[in-house]
């Protein structure tokens, strides 16, 4: 299940298996599809976000479709009647009538949206330089993160001109309690040093020409 993080294409080598694209983040951008299963997410904070939880599996195998849609609906295949898939009736979990109507009507400036986010992206990464995690010209940009030495320090420079900044991950994966029972972790020096530098800052339609610049000042100071 590769994950196309922050809206970036994730490169996936061939290994033989069967592969679920992980496009939660993706979702308006142009990451190459490399799976049978392409999901994505409709949570508010999301480039598509509607007012709560969703999602949407895409697939052109008429068959895997019919499995995902018999996991979300407790195994209907007709009226008033249902059946195992893979071995469970799966679970409850269709959108919603008032989610729906709420992305339709998102979706005719989807593309504006994108290009918002985009520009932005490429202000922040001309004042950041290597500092910036480069998005390529298809990335939705669904988060902004840049990687700094004093990444404590600058959120708050950033907090002093009213300008919110996040952590999205500040610890990899094999450091998670949740994992512990599989065993000892491998080492991911890598993941690791990320996390320590990573941060996250806003990039989305909701901001002004002033509110960017705002951000690019502060930017500025710190490079």
């Amino acid at each position: 299940v590769p994950v196309h993080l922050f809206g970036l294409e994730a490169p996936i080598p061939d290994l033989g298996v069967p592969v679920i694209d992980d496009a939660a983040q993706a979702l308006g951008g142009t990451p190459r599809a490399h799976g049978a299963l392409t999901a994505h997410s409709f949570y508010p904070t999301k480039v598509l976000g509607g007012a709560g939880e969703g999602g949407m599996v895409l697939t052109d195998d008429q068959v895997l479709a019919g499995r995902v849609q018999g996991l979300g609906g407790h195994g209907q295949v007709g009226p008033h009647l249902h059946e195992e898939v893979g071995g469970t009736v799966g679970t409850n979990s269709r959108l919603d009538a008032l989610q729906a109507a709420i992305l339709r009507a998102h979706l005719p400036d989807l593309k504006a949206r994108v290009a918002r986010r985009q520009a932005i992206a490429r202000a922040y990464t001309a004042v950041l330089g290597p500092r910036a995690v480069t998005h390529d010209a298809g990335s939705s940009v669904s988060v902004f993160v840049l990687r700094h030495p004093k990444r404590r320090e600058l959120a708050q420079a950033l907090a002093r001109v009213d300008v919110a900044s996040a952590v999205h991950y500040p610890r990899p994966l094999s450091a998670q309690p949740a994992l512990a029972s599989f065993g000892p972790q491998p080492a991911v020096p890598h993941a690791e040093a990320f996390c320590a530098e990573a941060l996250s800052i806003p990039c989305h339609v909701g901001l002004a020409d002033g509110q960017v610049e705002t951000v690019l000042r502060v930017l500025k100071e710190w490079t």
